[in-house]
């Protein structure tokens, strides 16, 4: 059956041979689409032997949708020409399913000779799936492809530019000048000027337009364009949705810096309006507690001591919160000096060393004589007496309180450890955040406001520094701050 196919003569069998080894898939069928002759790659693919590649109906094999089209194309073909006509078929597509039961694509190229159809394929299936998921990709991120004759006056508007930039239907022409038309008078001549730098450079050249389209709706679109030969081509992609994402952003952010300029606007008019009658009660109180205008009885003595605290606790927590606001919004300058971190120490523990001595509690320094370097030392003070403060706050009587400073040519390391309640290791990473406590014991709570710690890292990272926390449960905490020794740039 070969030779009666394949071979008049015996010069035509390299070709016979050429055929049944090369990877393309060859097959010649009859007029009701009976197989006469397979190559060995088309007889693996389909999983057929030798003895059954010749008695096979290739239309078994053919996917149900694509059955109907080939057999018309090859009635069709076979109607042409004659009984003894050659007729060249239109290169086409079908699916074949595979020894292993799975679709693939096959590429036909096929010629009538006779009575008989001789076809050459190739498997495009990957081809195809690559093709696929392009366009998948595509319109998932709004893609279309173009191509613009250099010269010419419109565009074609195809399937995938019709889906993203719906001015036309499918297969219509745009004008250019209908398209320029149509965009935002501050988008033609950017759009014209790089089209223009594609052309004559012959570079690839990107730009963005805004355009009106036919139903009003107002979208922004990007362009990358290249030159290849007398045509522009290139992508436009519809980027309308990330720019009003953009512009909403920042629209939340300016939201967000106006109300954090009303907040801190109201902070510091509160702070004030707060301060004036605190500062009276604080006065009138301490007058009365320590009888200066005269003995009182004991009993509002007592009064007074209570409320002169609790004036002092409030107008702490005042200080606090807008201590706490000027630095979130920025506005708390560092005014850099030449310092001694020993004498930073020992200043604030002069003034915490009487609620000290009142809890029972040991000061404990360790400190090289000197220790110079350039800080905010208002700042790191404020530092040091929060971070002594807390110890004290949490450390039980009988306690001990270490302070301890060290340095090299670089940084200046201040350790603040105490014997105190310690901290759960969960609650750890939440320290630090304004306005949160952890804490370890009922006869602690309500002790501060739950802001020292996080104005204390904001004032050491502001000088370009770290604040680290380690804590044992029922052992102590130990909070070290290290600092650059030479503030630069605050």
């Amino acid at each position: 059956m070969t030779a009666s196919i394949l071979s008049s003569g015996a010069e035509l069998l390299p070709l016979e041979r050429l055929l049944a080894i090369t990877d393309d898939l060859v097959v010649v069928v009859d007029s009701e689409s009976r197989v006469q002759w397979m190559n060995e790659a088309f007889r693996q693919l389909l999983g057929l032997d030798s003895s059954t590649a010749s008695s096979v109906m290739l239309t078994n094999f053919i996917h149900p949708d694509d059955s109907l089209p080939a057999l018309d194309r090859a009635r069709g073909a076979l109607a042409l020409g004659g009984p003894h006509g050659f007729v060249r078929l239109t290169p086409y597509e079908n699916r074949y399913r595979d020894a292993q039961g799975s679709w693939r694509r096959l590429e036909w190229h096929t010629v009538r000779i006779g009575q008989n159809l001789y076809g050459v394929a190739r498997d495009v299936t990957d081809r195809a799936d690559r093709e696929q998921r392009l366009v998948s990709a595509m319109n998932l991120a709004k893609l279309a492809d173009f191509r613009w004759r250099v010269g010419g006056r419109t565009v074609l508007w195809t399937d995938r530019l019709a889906q993203v930039m719906p001015m036309a239907a499918p297969g219509e022409r745009v004008t250019t000048r209908a398209l320029f038309a149509a965009m935002a008078p501050a988008s033609r001549g950017v759009v014209w000027q790089a089209v223009n730098q594609c052309r004559r450079l012959r570079v690839s050249v990107g730009s963005e337009f805004t355009v009106t389209l036919p139903d009003g709706d107002i979208r922004t679109y990007a362009v990358q364009m290249n030159r290849q030969r007398r045509a522009i081509t290139g992508v436009v992609q519809d980027v309308t949705e990330g720019h009003r994402a953009e512009a909403a952003m920042l629209e939340a952010m300016h939201e967000a810096e106006r109300a954090s300029a009303a907040k801190s606007y109201f902070l510091a008019m509160m702070s004030h309006e707060l301060r004036t009658p605190l500062n009276a009660i604080l006065g009138f109180s301490e007058i009365m507690r320590d009888a200066l205008l005269g003995p009182i009885p004991d009993r509002y003595r007592d009064y007074a001591r209570v409320v002169h605290e609790a004036g002092a606790h409030l107008l702490s927590l005042i200080n606090d919160v807008l201590d706490m606001s000027r630095l979130e919004a920025g506005r708390y300058p560092l005014s850099p000096e030449a310092t001694d971190a020993d004498r930073l120490v020992r200043d604030a523990v002069a003034l915490l060393q009487q609620p000290a001595n009142a809890g029972g509690l040991s000061l404990i320094i360790h400190s090289p004589t000197a220790v110079p370097m350039v800080a905010d030392g208002r700042a790191i003070r404020q530092v040091l007496i929060n971070l002594v403060s807390n110890a004290i706050k949490f450390t039980p009587a009988g306690g001990q309180i270490m302070i301890a400073v060290s340095a090299d040519d670089h940084t200046v390391t201040f350790a603040v450890g105490d014997t105190g309640v310690g901290i759960p290791a969960d609650k750890i990473a939440t320290l630090g955040r304004p306005f949160v406590q952890v804490h370890s014991g009922a006869h602690i709570a309500g002790k501060g406001s739950g802001l020292g710690l996080a104005i204390s890292r904001a004032l050491v990272e502001q000088h370009g520094g770290t604040l680290q926390i380690e804590s044992t449960l029922g052992h102590g905490t130990e909070v070290t701050v290290r600092l650059p020794r030479t503030l630069n740039n605050p």
